[in-house]
């Protein structure tokens, strides 16, 4: 596990296990994959109940996640709202 402490406000956190660390890091660096992270903080600005959306769900299972990942697969996203 690795941990940064960043002081500044920050917008999107998103937090995996280490299912989706193969497809969520760059494993050259250990730096998140932005290709990865951007779609889903785009999603979470733009949906408006993402508890009854399914878009999440349907990603974690898709055939094209599960070819890259062999582990269980449980995120956490968060966005803060600066309104």
């Amino acid at each position: 596990m690795q941990v940064e402490v960043i002081c500044e406000k920050q917008e999107f956190i998103c937090a995996s296990t280490d299912g989706l660390e193969k497809v969520a890091i760059r494993l050259s660096d250990w730096k998140p994959f932005s290709p990865f992270f951007k779609p889903l903080e785009e999603y979470l600005h733009e949906t408006v109940n993402p508890k009854e959306d399914k878009y999440l769900t349907e990603f974690l299972n898709s055939e094209r996640l599960n070819s890259r990942t062999d582990d269980d697969k449980t995120l956490l996203l968060c966005l803060f709202d600066r309104e």
